[in-house]
């Protein structure tokens, strides 16, 4: 169903919601997310899901080589439908790095 607002047409799929309730869950959405893709590293990698922070580096701190950081990113991009550019993926040291890339990109 369409309804104009504000001389805008937007589409219309239920009740309004405040924008803080949709801020709400829409970080509801991407903790889960988070939660999930720190599972599939801890499971790619064969470490402990506690083991991992937000500090921990990719290679150095949880032993991931180039091909299972590229398995992960694959994965990721599964789960989430973000795609990471090459610049991203190269930057990415740390577990933080890329969850600071998902949450920009799946909000």
């Amino acid at each position: 169903m369409l309804s104009k607002k504000s001389g805008r047409v937007q589409q219309h799929t239920g009740p309004d919601l405040p924008q803080e309730k949709v801020k709400e869950i829409n970080k509801e959405e991407v903790d889960m997310q988070i939660e999930h893709l720190l599972q599939l590293a801890a499971d790619q990698l064969g470490v402990p899901v506690q083991s991992i922070t937000m500090e921990s580096r990719w290679k150095e701190d949880l032993g991931a080589d180039s091909a299972s950081i590229m398995l992960m990113i694959m994965d990721m991009e599964d789960a989430t439908g973000v795609t990471f550019d090459d610049e991203a993926i190269t930057g990415m040291r740390t577990v933080g790095d890329a969850v600071a890339y998902l949450e920009a990109h799946m909000a």
